[in-house]
């Protein structure tokens, strides 16, 4: 069910990599303020996916909403898939406008062979 809507794929522990780059903390404070160990923090954040108690506990100790990266991607999902629908509808209204053109052109030629008579 999921395949019509093009969800891309997230790999929060990038992310979070990416902030943790960006702010130059490093993994040894991270893993200390996280409560863990640092190889533990490693292997999490390896992780394309990762509950989201987790995400909730980074988003916290790094002050990051981790979660508008979902929220983000939801919209954009859902602006592709009105898209989409329109098009489609489009598409269908288009030729429902060709199907009635034609019948106008064959009422005329019934009008105009009535007229004769």
């Amino acid at each position: 069910m999921l395949e019509k809507y093009n969800i891309m794929e997230i790999h929060i522990g990038n992310i979070i990599r990416k902030v943790v780059y960006d702010r130059r903390i490093r993994m040894g404070d991270l893993a200390q303020k996280m409560g863990m160990h640092q190889g533990s923090i490693s292997r999490v954040l390896d992780s394309a996916a990762m509950q989201t108690t987790m995400v909730k506990k980074f988003c916290v100790v790094l002050d990051y909403d981790f979660f508008a990266h979902y929220s983000e991607e939801l919209k954009v999902t859902k602006k592709e898939t009105e898209k989409s629908e329109c098009e489609k509808l489009l598409e269908e209204n288009k030729n429902e406008l060709e199907k009635v053109k034609l019948e106008n052109v064959y009422l005329k030629e019934i009008n105009e062979l009535l007229k004769k008579k």
